[in-house]
């Protein structure tokens, strides 16, 4: 590989984070900080009031470095919220881990964990931490 076709256009990579990607991330915040990250190929929500784990803590990390990135109100309440409801609700308050899925209203709608989930988890909570 040359120099050339190494070179990363990072200005590319943050626009296309903050311009094209992360505003329609945004419209699956809710207000009870689940994230609802089912949406069609035009970005339209598919109204599945349910998360996953995985997407919770994805998300939790996309919408930190946006808030890293611009300072923007909109990403740190994200995260804010995203983080609590993942810690109110997806953690098994009793026998520990994490569930894999929640609706909505904090229920837990699929009780299964693993270790993909869990890892996500870490790596979710620590970028919000940060």
């Amino acid at each position: 590989m040359s120099v050339e076709q190494a070179n990363i256009d990072l200005a590319w990579f943050r626009a296309h984070l903050l311009d094209e990607i992360l505003p329609h991330w945004l419209a699956s915040v809710t207000k009870q900080g689940l994230f609802l990250s089912h949406f069609d190929r035009q970005w339209l929500p598919l109204q599945r009031n349910f998360g996953t784990l995985v997407s919770q803590c994805r998300l939790l990390y996309n919408f930190s470095q946006g808030y890293a990135l611009t300072g923007a109100k909109e990403y740190l309440n994200a995260v804010e919220g995203g983080a609590d409801f993942l810690l109110k609700h997806f953690r098994d308050q009793r026998n520990g881990g994490w569930y894999w899925s929640c609706g909505l209203d904090g229920s837990v709608i699929e009780s299964r964990k693993d270790g993909y989930g869990h890892a996500f988890t870490l790596f979710g909570l620590t970028h919000a931490y940060r």
